[in-house]
């Protein structure tokens, strides 16, 4: 009777952490809700190191749209994309095309407010870009 027992404790903490995984993933919709906004850079680092935004960087704006579309704008160039959520791996991934490019970025953190996203590059390692929302 006991071995039962410890049978219907494991299953029901099992589906009790399946509900409160699924209750803290966030849905594709959501996501979208939270990024289709205009976004500028505070700060970011590089392999753990915070470095100074510049000038051109503080004056960039990147603009994701409902149509999963993308624009990011600086003060000398403006680039175009599209984009595309993965809510399971909590990726976004972003195709250029002005030049054609493609940027895989981490989503560490959204809400309203802030995005945290973080991109291994080839060439100089771990960055993570922290945004916040572009006050107009």
């Amino acid at each position: 009777m006991r071995k039962q027992s410890n049978k219907y404790i494991a299953v029901i903490i099992i589906l009790l952490l399946n509900v409160c995984m699924i209750s803290k993933a966030q849905t594709s919709a959501e996501f979208k809700k939270l990024i289709c906004k205009d976004w500028k850079v505070n700060f970011y680092e590089l392999n753990g190191e915070k470095l100074t935004v510049s000038e051109e960087q503080q004056n960039a704006v990147i603009k994701y749209n409902e149509n999963y579309t993308m624009t990011m704008s600086q003060v000398t160039v403006v680039r175009h994309g599209n984009w595309v959520y993965d809510e399971k791996e909590k990726i976004v991934t972003v195709d250029y095309t002005n030049p054609t490019a493609q940027d895989v970025f981490n989503v560490i953190k959204i809400n309203d407010k802030e995005l945290v996203m973080e991109i291994n590059d080839m060439n100089r390692g771990k960055i993570r870009f922290n945004f916040l929302t572009a006050t107009k």
